[in-house]
């Protein structure tokens, strides 16, 4: 039987393998059936969104009932029969209404990962950045060769590619290892918000949040419109596929060697450092198409993302009771990645509208204000 990082590894993998082709790519496809921007924003936010109810509430249910394995398994497998409805959507309304059907599940599988992952880790069963990185690596590969897939044939290929890589995903879904935690018989073995609410009650759990949030939502601009702005100038697809990919690969080799250092600095020093980072990104994002230049500042997504991410893992593995982790970890999803992002990404589209490549702009000074609020915070250094 494989180990637990080789079968976790290869849920990573798939899971990625998809986000590599739908955060580059998904709005081409969209803009394909004739939307504006301002639609595929709003259609691209929905992905977000729609986190803030699902994955809680999904997560706190693994909480309550310590199944999480038949959880995110069942998620896994109702993914690409939900995304294959988009085959079928012909309208507008059609393409909201599938988005929203498959995000009620889809975001669920991230945060059950991840605290199958955090949990391997404490057991010492595997190295959480290194089995993290497997994603990262197969997103690179996504993005790169999506981009010469699309390139050489249409974008009508990204349908079945995102489609092929939910099925993966659910595959290796099926090899995840036995659940190990019992039920709690706290809590009545209902859900409700009260768990919610206890945590964000709790000052360091909330700070972490709310930096982290900006952060992650500085991302808005490129998801939405990088790939759009960069072909509308010239760009091609391979070229930008090749972009994405240098962030990624930045982000791989922070996840292999983030343990050895990340450990040593409190986390408002780490977080301030990725603040002001995200600030040059953006606003060198913001007025230069030079590929040298582009290329060369794409290197930052390990820090503006690859930091972000590894600092809030540190912060959920120690300061969240082991009882509360897939709750704890599925309002990371749901804040930062979801509503923060969500509400983020619908603005970036009426950004990109009115301010063309001006608007990252905005998204430095998000930076600029997690760094504010960073310094002003005492996170858990431990």
């Amino acid at each position: 039987m494989a180990s637990v990082a080789v079968r976790l590894g290869g849920l990573y993998g798939g899971y990625f393998l998809f986000l590599g082709l739908f955060s580059p790519y998904w709005p081409l496809w969209l803009k394909s059936h004739g939307l504006g921007i301002e639609v595929i924003g709003w259609l691209v936010a929905l992905t977000q969104i729609l986190k803030v109810m699902s994955a809680p509430l999904i997560a706190q249910l693994s909480d309550l009932t310590g199944r999480r394995r038949v959880i995110l398994l069942t998620a896994a497998l109702l993914s690409p029969l939900l995304f294959g409805l988009f085959g079928l959507a012909q309208t507008v309304w059609a393409l909201f209404l599938v988005t929203a059907l498959l995000h009620l599940v889809l975001p669920a599988i991230m945060p059950l990962s991840e605290q199958m992952a955090l949990a391997a880790a404490r057991r010492g069963e595997l190295d959480y950045g290194r089995t993290r990185a497997v994603g990262s690596l197969t997103f690179l590969v996504a993005a790169y060769v999506g981009g010469v897939v699309i390139a050489v044939s249409s974008v009508n290929s990204l349908f079945w590619m995102l489609w092929a890589a939910l099925g993966l995903t659910a595959l290796a879904a099926l090899f995840l290892p036995q659940d190990d935690a019992a039920p709690r018989s706290t809590g009545a073995g209902r859900l409700s918000f009260g768990p919610i609410a206890g945590l964000l009650r709790q000052p360091g759990f909330a700070r972490m949040l709310a930096t982290v949030s900006l952060l992650h939502a500085s991302h808005a601009m490129l998801y939405v419109s990088g790939t759009l702005h960069w072909q509308a100038h010239g760009i091609g697809t391979a070229t930008i596929g090749g972009l994405w990919a240098v962030g990624v690969v930045a982000e791989i080799l922070l996840f292999l060697s983030a343990r050895r250092w990340i450990e040593r600095w409190s986390l408002s020093h780490i977080l301030m450092g990725t603040g002001a980072l995200g600030v040059v990104r953006w606003g060198v994002t913001a007025v230069t198409l030079d590929l040298t230049v582009l290329f060369g500042i794409q290197i930052l997504h390990g820090v503006t993302y690859g930091v972000t991410h590894m600092a809030a893992m540190r912060y959920l593995g120690r300061a969240v009771p082991e009882h509360r982790t897939a709750t704890a970890q599925a309002l990371y999803s749901a804040i930062p990645m979801g509503l923060a992002s969500g509400t983020a990404l619908a603005l970036s589209g009426v950004f990109y509208d009115r301010l063309g490549g001006g608007a990252f702009w905005i998204m430095a000074g998000f930076c600029g204000l997690a760094f504010w609020i960073a310094r002003r915070i005492r996170l858990p250094a431990s």
